[in-house]
């Protein structure tokens, strides 16, 4: 995978859902080298490796754009790609990370000040769980989610241990069940935000 691919996923999962030229404009502004044709032909291969989808985009009255612009997301698998390839800058985990939070605000207005400096932290954390046991090459979706669950998890546990005097004071996650209850709501917003897991019936 070379460095545009890894930027088409990292900005889909940073960003919005957005158009082909939605996403060519994003990649120039950031410094990356490309144009709309290049941006095109990356984005058709990467669809039929399974990384990618398209939605066609609608009018705020739910009729369909006369254009029939497609709007690009990430697949179950390109979500696992952008995760384990990504090669996250620290400032890019934060985002990626607040975003998933900020997507709920009522659920988590209350404790995202607080955990907003250690997001960085979870964020990293649950990746380098996540990597060694996800192949990408024989792709399991099943095993992906409950591996990414476990991951999410276990991060939270990790940053409640190394910064439990903060979180104590500020009344956050005082006990484990409080740990996995924000860990699963947490993935549920993940796969809410990027529409890429069904959820568990």
């Amino acid at each position: 995978m070379n460095r545009l691919e890894r930027e088409i996923l990292k900005a889909l999962l940073i960003n919005e859902k957005s158009s082909i030229y939605g996403l060519q404009k994003y990649l120039k502004e950031s410094g990356i080298k490309s144009n709309y044709t290049t941006v095109w032909r990356y984005i058709k291969r990467m669809q039929k490796e399974g990384l990618l989808i398209t939605t066609q985009d609608l009018r705020k009255n739910g009729s369909s754009d006369r254009r029939e612009t497609e709007i690009l997301d990430l697949s179950p698998k390109g979500l696992a790609t952008a995760l384990i390839e990504g090669d996250f800058q620290e400032k890019e985990l934060r985002i990626a990370g607040i975003k998933i939070f900020q997507t709920e605000k009522q659920k988590f207005s209350n404790i995202l000040p607080s955990i907003e400096p250690f997001m960085t932290d979870i964020f990293s954390d649950s990746i380098l769980e996540l990597k060694p046991k996800v192949n990408l090459k024989f792709f399991d979706e099943e095993w992906f989610r409950e591996i990414f669950r476990a991951s999410i998890l276990k991060a939270c546990e990790k940053a409640m241990k190394k910064y439990h005097a903060k979180f104590e004071k500020e009344g956050i996650w005082d006990t484990k069940a409080e740990i996995e209850e924000d860990s699963n709501r947490l993935l549920h917003l993940v796969e809410s935000q990027t529409e890429l897991i069904p959820e568990e019936e």
